[in-house]
């Protein structure tokens, strides 16, 4: 007679205070029974296993209604593919998807999703990083049932501490919506898609992330030269007389700002902008950097229309615009990446606000701390063309030579959509030519700095 072979799994238990013990069981190495019945809301990946999360997806759904069932298998999705990055030898990122749909659409969705946990973990490994520890934290599910199709929003907020020079936690959120079809009485994830700002462009398409090219912009970047940003305004500020006041613009204090807030999803002085909050974000981490604090948004170092004019080129405040450029999106410096990469253009010693200089060109290989990064999703920045901001908060490498595994953002698109983490690991479909900065050298105001 065959020997069985019985082996019993325990995933553990201290998970936040849940007190979840798993017990998996095989019988000649094939499934029989687990005791984990629901998704805990916060915990760390490789805690469950990975029969734990077949568990919740597969055998349980027998035992549980619909609602439940949805939910454990969208947050198993999430989850075990966080920790088949971190441990793909004993993780699946494609065991909870079925291609069941004849929607290419919806095909192309899930490959999409598997294929950026492929990259992350062959970036990983490639770049020698390890994540140490994570934990994932989900908010409340949104599902709706029609017949036999499900609709399923989630958020997940996402800590790990990675290996990657960087010596601080990690994080991202963002929100999934998940199309599932409900087939001999089993839901199966059938379209995945995010609220992330790539995705949510008009232009996005859900071709599988080409890894190895990807992985050429994240590990290596042919030297380019220096795109004198800090220079090019010298003639200016040297032939030029100003009767204004130079303000120090204090990066330590921009990123401390940025560090603070990445993961915030409200704001009782500026608020957020459902959705495209980016610019917004990175002007409050500016207006930090230049000593901006308080509750008033219009107090300096903002340049508000009240002291300026509705029609003065220079307005940099929140929620106001000027009226100075036909294109209407260079006249929202506060609001808009068009408008304040724009600002920074044509910034003056003599006229209030921020003053910098932006190139379109470039922007990986040359970031610096302080610096607003922007991005166009087509991979050809230019004035009018850029659809995201991020602010830099550290870098490793040499100016002219960064990759995407060199510069550290912190960036927000809407309360459910933020991150702290390398541009490798955010923007994972993205070409390294895609980025454009602003640099910011001081300000100019009519008072002196506090």
């Amino acid at each position: 007679m065959k020997k069985k072979i019985i082996s019993i799994l325990t995933a553990v238990s201290l998970l936040s205070g849940n007190g979840i013990v798993s017990n998996a069981i095989y019988d000649d190495n094939e499934y029989i029974s687990v005791g984990i019945k629901s998704m805990p809301n916060s915990f760390d990946t490789l805690t469950l296993s990975q029969v734990d999360y077949q568990n919740l997806c597969i055998n349980m759904a027998r035992e549980t209604n619909d609602t439940t069932q949805i939910d454990n298998i969208c947050k198993a999705f999430i989850a075990s593919s966080r920790a088949y990055v971190r441990k793909p030898e004993a993780y699946s990122s494609k065991v909870f998807t079925s291609s069941i749909s004849d929607n290419p659409q919806l095909s192309q969705q899930l490959q999409f999703r598997q294929s950026e946990y492929d990259y992350l973990s062959a970036l990983y490994d490639e770049m020698g990083w390890i994540i140490t520890s994570d934990n994932i934290e989900f908010d409340s599910s949104t599902i709706t049932i029609d017949d036999n199709i499900a609709t399923a929003t989630v958020v997940e907020s996402y800590t790990y501490f990675i290996t990657d020079g960087f010596n601080d936690e990690s994080f991202r959120r963002r929100e999934y919506t998940f199309t599932l079809s409900n087939v001999n009485n089993s839901w199966e994830i059938i379209g995945i898609t995010t609220n992330d700002p790539w995705e949510t462009n008009d232009s996005f398409n859900y071709a599988s992330i080409d890894v190895k090219q990807q992985l050429l912009d994240a590990s290596y970047a042919i030297p380019v030269e220096p795109d004198n940003l800090t220079y090019e305004k010298e003639y200016d500020i040297e032939t030029t007389a100003t009767t204004l006041y130079q303000w120090t613009y204090d990066t330590s204090k921009a990123v401390e700002y940025a560090k603070n807030h990445y993961s915030d999803t409200s704001n009782t002085v500026f608020g957020f902008t459902e959705g495209n909050d980016c610019q917004n974000f990175s002007s409050q981490c500016v207006w930090a950097g230049l000593g901006g604090s308080g509750t008033s948004t219009t107090s300096r170092p903002a340049v508000p229309t009240s002291r300026v004019g509705s029609d003065a080129f220079n307005v940099w405040c929140r929620n106001q615009y000027t009226t100075y450029y036909s294109d209407y999106y260079f006249n929202w410096s506060w609001d808009n990446v068009k408008g304040f990469a724009k600002l920074m253009r044509v910034s003056k010693t003599t006229s209030e606000g921020p003053y910098g200089n932006t190139m379109y060109s470039k922007g990986i290989q040359n970031a610096e701390v302080g610096n607003v990064l922007s991005v166009d999703w087509d991979g050809a920045p230019a004035e009018d063309t850029l659809d995201h901001a991020m602010f830099v908060t550290e870098v490793t490498g040499t100016a002219g030579s960064r990759t995407k595994s060199n510069v550290k953002i912190a960036a927000h698109t809407s309360p459910t959509n933020s991150a702290y983490q390398t541009v490798s690991s955010y923007a994972p479909s993205t070409s390294i030519d895609s980025f454009a900065r602003s640099y910011i050298y001081r300000g100019y105001y009519s008072v002196e700095q506090s």
